[in-house]
């Protein structure tokens, strides 16, 4: 697919746009970019206009070195918005992009018509031991320093549960990117801006649960049930949390159900959508 740009604030933003008709927005997870995206976007292009960008930081877009936070996530997905003059955006998030569109969800409900929330943070503290020691320094500076084929390849493993799914092109994604000037260091400073060694930020999860109730648009919550970074449980909470959601939890699936269980996923995505 083509890659276009467009500004925010003074930065380049890089996106993905296919399809007509109402648009969709997916945003990937820490570490990610718009092509962990790649196989879902042809099927649910033929119904919907939808927009996969690189989040500030990630990517192909810019990595200023500025303070990343949920509030810049939340500029970012209205500037999103206005440059392409849409009244309300459908959102998918998967992970840390998951935690992004509920946090959106929270705070500028009128702009959402629906909400889909695919393995994300911001239900529970709980997270993956791997996230959390990552977050000590100079641990993850070490461990990005000796990135490499058989390094990436092993973080993968953790987010698959069926590791004979993890795409090879995907390991050379991550190569590519994680050698961008400040990519490392940005997706550490995001990470333990949203993480410490007691799981999620504690202020995160305090504003999402004293608000979360307030959520009255369709919400789909979908989850890998062998997921190794974020507990299906957290799944199941989200659900009684967000009144009237509905909830799926593919089996034999990990953290990255949009790839790992993508025909089924897509198909379930776009039936919530027609809805």
């Amino acid at each position: 697919m083509e890659e276009k740009f467009l500004k925010f604030k003074d930065f380049g933003i890089c996106y993905w746009k296919k399809g007509e008709g109402k648009p969709v927005v997916l945003l990937h997870g820490l570490g990610a970019s718009k092509e962990w995206w790649k196989y879902n976007i042809d099927f649910l292009s033929k119904h919907f206009k939808v927009i996969v960008p690189d989040i500030i930081g990630f990517g192909h877009s810019d990595k200023p070195d500025i303070l990343y936070s949920l509030d810049l996530a939340n500029d970012f997905l209205n500037n999103l918005i206005e440059k392409f003059s849409f009244n309300k955006i459908s959102l998918i998030g998967n992970s840390m992009g998951g935690l992004i569109s509920l946090y959106f969800t929270i705070t500028f409900q009128e702009k959402v018509e629906k909400l889909i929330l695919v393995n994300n943070g911001g239900f529970s503290q709980e997270l993956s031991p791997i996230l959390k020691i990552a977050t000590i320094y100079p641990i993850g500076e070490i461990a990005l320093a000796f990135a490499n084929y058989k390094t990436v390849y092993w973080l993968l493993r953790s987010l698959f549960y069926d590791k004979s799914k993890i795409p090879t092109e995907l390991i050379y994604k991550v190569l590519e990117i994680l050698k961008f000037e400040n990519s490392k260091k940005i997706l550490l400073r995001v990470l333990r801006y949203g993480v410490n060694l007691k799981g999620l930020n504690p202020g995160i999860i305090e504003f999402i649960l004293n608000k979360i109730s307030g959520i009255k648009i369709p919400t789909l919550i979908i989850w890998g049930e062998e997921d190794k970074i974020i507990p299906s449980s957290s799944a199941k909470l989200g659900n009684k949390l967000i009144k009237n959601s509905k909830l799926h939890i593919f089996k034999g699936c990990g953290h990255l159900p949009q790839i790992e269980c993508k025909n089924k996923f897509n198909q379930l995505v776009l039936d919530f959508l027609l809805e």
